[in-house]
């Protein structure tokens, strides 16, 4: 059983032991006995369309040199993406967009952990919902 989160602009269906907070700057999802943190936050842009000189933006240094950003499609988002290990750590990024509104995703755990709680993050992310206004 899962329960649904909902943000102002967004919303996403919780795992079962997952628990979720919502911060100034984004929200987190963890299970108490887990091994990593899924946070998730949203930018609007009042045209109804995220340009892509703010996609870059948001995407600029956000990842190692070599590794490269992937198509990627979660719930009713389309964007790109990219998973890297750097210092130890697993790292999943998803920049997101559905008409005027960005998610940004992140997942980490420590990298020898990374598969450990992969089914359920992507389980998760896959029911996102926009709640933004169209233009």
């Amino acid at each position: 059983m899962t329960h649904e989160f909902i943000a102002p602009c967004w919303s996403i269906q919780v795992a079962t032991g997952w628990f979720s907070e919502q911060e100034d700057e984004c929200a987190t999802f963890w299970r108490e006995d887990g091994v990593g943190a899924l946070q998730i936050s949203a930018h609007s842009h009042d045209s109804g369309t995220v340009p892509q000189d703010d996609l870059d933006d948001f995407t600029r240094g956000e990842f190692p040199d070599g590794a490269a950003l992937e198509p990627v499609r979660s719930g009713e988002f389309e964007g790109v993406g990219v998973d890297f290990v750097k210092d130890g750590k697993f790292w999943r990024k998803r920049w997101l967009i559905k008409g005027g509104l960005l998610v940004y995703v992140t997942y980490n755990s420590d990298a020898q952990d990374q598969s450990m709680e992969k089914e359920a993050v992507n389980e998760m992310i896959a029911t996102l919902k926009s709640h933004f206004p169209a233009a």
